[in-house]
Order: structure tokens, then sequence, then C-alpha cells
């Protein structure tokens, strides 16, 4: 019962899964089962398959013993789903296979895949004889046949080494994918899948975490529960359990990566937005596109250095004129101040005050004269009478 070993070679996993099922269904023991008052002879129970089929395959030397009771089940229910077994009432397909006492049998026809057979090679040691072959033999041969030489280009070609394209590769064009993929979520689910992908990560590669299980590993377990929220949806029904397992591990292995921007997508769209910034050269007489509506662009000449002295004091003298103007006509600021302000002003560009004020005149005209407010004259009053002594006319005394 431990088969053949089926080495490496082309149809490889075909032969295994013949090798598989003609084990399986050689050595699995079947019996009469009565289920629901009723009698199945050569039939067997959906634990005995597993059981059976485990043991099978740990002994067998193409799987080896580190086959889990999981795995088998998944492998049952691909059997069970290609119509290596199916249920006892004839039904296979349409219901998964399950772990437990439901009744199962092997069909009467062979589920066996046909392993192409290479065609046979052709024996070219018989050439057929062409007709008047007799004919050709009398014909003279001329001394001086044109040779030409035998070196070709093709001796100097190299043969290309990367005919098949290496692992790295492929993987990398699957990251490149999920990646896509992953920014068609939205942005709620994304960040969810992140967070779980990160958790998963982190519990497979925590050698201090005790097991979560006795028969399968953490890797494993992770993968069972999480799975199907990952990848099933409401339109999916039929899930593939081994792609699945496969699609789910590959995302665990490289969580880093697969949540982040395509590089070539994002410097695709840098290239695209540079291309829109970039300024447009229009022609005289060109129509113009007024439809895209892009910022104005400013273009730079180089100067000589006179032409930047001038352009620098001409640029600073022209916003100091304007904050001095700035000063005189606002009406907010009193006089007091306004006046203080023109003085340091003053003290420090004398030259534009110069200019702005020539004459005592213009700087008085910026101020207007106040009303002058008359003084109240002093009124004296004049006594009559010079101060006198005081005289008592009259005693306390009674």
């Amino acid at each position: 019962m431990d088969g053949k070993m089926i080495g490496p070679g082309p149809y490889r996993a075909t032969k295994l899964w013949n090798e598989t099922i003609r084990l399986f269904r050689g050595g699995m023991p079947v019996r009469r089962h009565w289920a629901h008052f009723r009698s199945y002879d050569h039939s067997f129970t959906g634990a005995e398959a597993v059981d059976f089929l485990h043991e099978l395959l740990r002994r067998n030397q193409n799987f080896g013993p580190e086959v889990t009771r999981y795995q088998t089940l998944q492998l049952l229910r691909k059997f069970f789903k290609n119509h290596v077994i199916e249920d006892v009432k004839g039904r296979f397909g349409k219901e998964d296979f399950e772990d437990s006492g439901h009744l199962y049998r092997f069909p009467p026809q062979s589920p066996l895949k046909p392993v192409p057979v290479r065609p046979p090679v052709r024996d070219h040691s018989s050439v057929p004889r062409i007709p008047r072959w007799d004919d050709f033999e009398e014909i003279s041969v001329p001394e001086k046949i044109p040779v030409n030489s035998n070196k070709s280009s093709f001796w100097e070609h190299k043969c290309s080494c990367n005919c098949f394209p290496p692992a790295g590769l492929l993987q990398s064009v699957a990251v490149e994918a999920l990646q896509v993929c992953c920014l068609l979520l939205p942005p709620a689910n994304r960040r969810k899948l992140q967070l779980l992908m990160r958790l998963m990560a982190k519990v497979c590669a925590n050698p201090c975490l005790p097991a979560l299980n006795d028969t399968i590993g953490a890797r494993t377990l992770m993968v069972q529960t999480f799975s199907r929220c990952i990848l099933g949806s409401a339109d999916e029904v039929d899930l593939d359990e081994l792609l699945a397992t496969k699609l789910v591990t590959f995302m665990i292995d490289n969580h880093d990566s697969v949540l982040k921007v395509p590089s070539n997508l994002r410097k695709s769209v840098e290239e695209h937005l540079s291309h829109l910034r970039r300024a447009q050269i229009k022609y005289a007489g060109a129509d113009t596109d007024t439809t895209m509506a892009s910022p104005p662009h400013s273009f730079c000449r180089q100067i000589s250095r006179e032409e930047f002295e001038q352009q620098r004091v001409s640029g600073s003298q022209g916003a100091m004129v304007e904050l001095l103007e700035n000063i005189i006509q606002d009406k907010n600021m009193s006089i007091k101040d306004k006046k203080k302000k023109l003085k340091q002003f003053q003290r420090s560009h004398p030259d534009i005050y110069r200019r702005r004020f020539p004459s005592a005149e213009s700087e008085a005209a910026v101020f207007p004269e106040r009303p002058q407010r008359l003084k109240p004259q002093l009124m004296f009053l004049t006594l009559k009478k010079p101060f006198q002594p005081f005289q008592r006319s009259w005693s306390f005394r009674a």
C-alpha cells in the first residue's frame, strides 16, 4: 500500500493524482451500512475515509509523515468534487465532504485521468525511395562547385539563458498584481485587511506563542480560519480551498509589500502629473485650448550684474515708496503716530523722503491745521476798598 515512487518529470501531478486514487480505491475497506432505515452495500463513512487516507498518505513515500488531517480532508473534498467518490444517494459535487458519519461510496466508472502519451518517434533510418532514383546516379558532378564558407552569423549569437523567467520575477509579478487588486478595495476594507494580515503574520512568526491547536500548527490554523473571510464573497459560492490556501499563504509571506502602491503605477502617475504641470509652448496664430485649466507658468532668463543691481535698487525703492504712501493715506492712524512714523522713515530713507516732500509746504499739506482755541480772558476782580484790619464791634460777654 505504500505505492511506487514518482520522481520529477512531465505530468507528475497527474501521475500522483492517479496513484493516490488507485491506492485509495484499492485499500479503502467498504461494508454494509444502515442509514434512515435503509442498508447501503459497499459504502464507508466520511470519518473512516479521512482516517484511512491520512494514514495512507503518511506512509506513502511521495508525501511523507508531515501530512496533516486537514490536508487529507481537503484532498477528499477534491475527490468528492471530481466524482472520485459520491454520496450513497448518487449526489456528488452539490454538497461538501464531511468528516462525520455521512455515507459515501465509489462510483462504478473509473475516475482516473489519462496521462498524455508522446507520439512515437519516427524511424528516420528507412528513407522512402524516390521514383526514378537511378536516373540521378548517372548525373556528372562538376569539378568546381561554388562553395560558400561554413562560417555563419548563427554561431556568433549566444543562446539566451533567460528562456524561462526566474522564480523571483514571477513572485514580483504576483505581488504587483495583488497590489493593484488591493487598491480597488474601499479604504475601510483595505485598512481592515492590513490589520488582519499583520496579525496573522505576527502570530505565525511568534515562537513563544503556545500551541493554539493540538493537530495543526499556528500558520495552518490562521490560513484555515481567515481564508474565507479574506477571499469569500456572496457571488463566489464554490471557493477553491487549495487555491485559497496558497493565495492567503502568499499574502502572509508578503504582507509588507502587498498593501503598498505599486512603484510602476506611482511613477506613471507622477510623470503624468508633471506633464500636466509642464509649460506648453504656444505659437502665434495657433488654436489655444481653453478647456485645459493649467496654472500660469513663469520663465526666467539670464541677466547681467549691472541689470541685477538696477533691478534690486528699483525693486526695494518701489516697496519703500509704497510703504510711505500707506503711512500717509492711513486714516485710522492718529496724527501723532503718523508724525512719529514719518520721522523714523526720514531717518532711515532720507532720499525717498526728500523726493516725496521736497519742501516744508508739501510736508505741511499732509497734516491739516487745527483750529486755534480762544483762551478765556482772565477777569480780575477789583476791590473797591483796601483790606482793613479786623475790628470787633461787639463782645461775647454777657
